[in-house]
């Protein structure tokens, strides 16, 4: 199963960050993808592949390129894959702006791992997709 994650990487923290990340969501039996910034074919092959989007949020607003790929994700669950899963993590107190388009927002990194864990679970359970 592939997890897509979506996340800033402009400095060696938010790399770092990333990577322990991806390390967690390994262990739990995922191959995690990264997003690229160029928003290439291969991309977005990657992106509809993903059983699971998880978009990081850090309280910088959106570039256009982000609303492109939530809107593509959205409307392939709901038009083709409704057993996909959208998942947001955010890293503020703030509200995100697109939590209407989410399955699941998550304010903690045990939240995020959690959410990841039952979503493994249930798909095992009931050989759904």
């Amino acid at each position: 199963m592939k997890v897509y994650l979506w996340a800033a990487r402009n400095n060696q923290h938010e790399r770092n960050f990333l990577s322990d990340l991806q390390h967690k969501i390994a262990k739990l039996g995922y191959e995690t993808i990264l997003a690229v910034a160029d928003y290439s074919a291969a991309d977005l092959e990657n992106l509809l592949n993903a059983d699971i989007v998880v978009a990081i949020f850090d309280g910088r607003d959106l570039a256009p390129a982000d609303y492109v790929r939530l809107g593509i994700f959205y409307n392939y669950k709901h038009q083709q894959a409704k057993t996909k899963l959208l998942v947001g993590y955010s890293l503020v107190k703030a509200d995100v702006d697109v939590k209407l388009f989410l399955d699941h927002l998550a304010k903690t990194e045990l939240n995020l791992i959690a959410c990841l864990k039952d979503y493994l679970y249930l798909k095992n359970k009931h050989h759904v997709g």
